[in-house]
């Protein structure tokens, strides 16, 4: 079962919509917020407390909880978690090439693209760009064609959210050439893509 951190600001007023909205996924909800829980102790390890008025310290807590119980997700409901979410995404890409091999083509490539995600988020589009670059580059010169075909197709959505559509349609084909139609749902988001493409020529 996937494990998501939803970051909650006990001044939020929006914790009942946040909850309600998980509850329906098949998913493990972890709580992070500036004060314990009163049932923590009946949460088995799902609350965490975190302290938004110290991002960096924040994120190491973060971290330091992934390491014992990974999170496939983290999850803020404001600006304040926002600005937390986003450095404990970095400490986790930190600690994530530090403990690379550079041998590790695959998981190098894995953690360039999260970089990428990352920057993304943070409006930072020019790292992005280049993070998407470094990645597709490493897997390319691989055998690992479907692979690399994946890391077009979520660059090519990156270029669509960033209005660049003509290299969209370029990433597009890339991906379609290296994933054909082996993998359905790949080849139906392609298709959609080039729908939504093709309506703003």
């Amino acid at each position: 079962m996937k494990r998501v951190l939803l970051l909650l600001p006990t001044t939020t007023y929006r914790t009942a919509d946040f909850l309600d909205a998980v509850s329906g996924l098949d998913v493990e909800v972890v709580v992070g917020s500036e004060r314990t829980p009163a049932l923590a102790g009946l949460m088995e390890g799902r609350a965490l407390r975190v302290d938004f008025r110290r991002p960096d310290a924040a994120a190491l807590a973060i971290a330091g909880y992934a390491r014992e119980r990974p999170l496939d997700a983290i999850v803020p409901v404001d600006d304040e978690a926002t600005l937390v979410a986003a450095r404990a995404a970095a400490k986790r890409l930190a600690d994530a090439r530090a403990a690379l091999r550079p041998s590790d083509i695959s998981a190098v490539a894995e953690v360039a693209l999260a970089t990428a995600a990352v920057r993304h988020a943070q409006g930072r589009e020019a790292e992005a760009d280049a993070a998407f670059h470094e990645a597709i580059g490493l897997l390319a010169a691989t055998e690992f064609s479907v692979n690399t075909g994946d890391f077009y197709l979520v660059y090519a959505e990156y270029l669509v959210a960033v209005g660049r559509h003509a290299d969209a349609r370029h990433a597009l084909e890339e991906a379609g050439r290296r994933l054909g139609d082996r993998v359905k749902p790949k080849a139906q988001r392609i298709a959609e893509l080039r729908q939504q493409l093709a309506a703003r020529r």
